[in-house]
């Protein structure tokens, strides 16, 4: 087994022994949800799936068979402000 196939498992393990998942604790996670709009009930149902993927991983680690192909997803979100013509105009409606 590699370093890095153990620092993984290392870093799963801990992630579950945290109750959290890669970014917050589930206070955190719940706050954020419902800001955003969410109910509680859905963000109940979330936070387990979560749970139960994070260990389905773990196992899936701890008995070598897991694989991947690793990589991640990252988006970026740009957008342009229509700028008037001269600062005393009004901007567009």
């Amino acid at each position: 087994m590699s370093n890095e196939f153990k620092g993984l498992e290392a870093h799963s393990a801990e992630w579950l022994g945290d109750e959290r998942d890669y970014w917050w604790n589930e206070e955190t996670t719940r706050r954020y949800f419902s800001a955003g709009g969410g109910q509680d009930a859905e963000s109940e149902a979330n936070w387990a799936a979560v749970l139960a993927f994070l260990r389905r991983v773990n196992d899936v680690r701890s008995a070598g068979r897991y694989y991947s192909a690793g990589g991640g997803l990252f988006y970026v979100i740009w957008g342009r402000k229509p700028v008037c013509q001269e600062l005393s105009q009004e901007p567009p409606s």
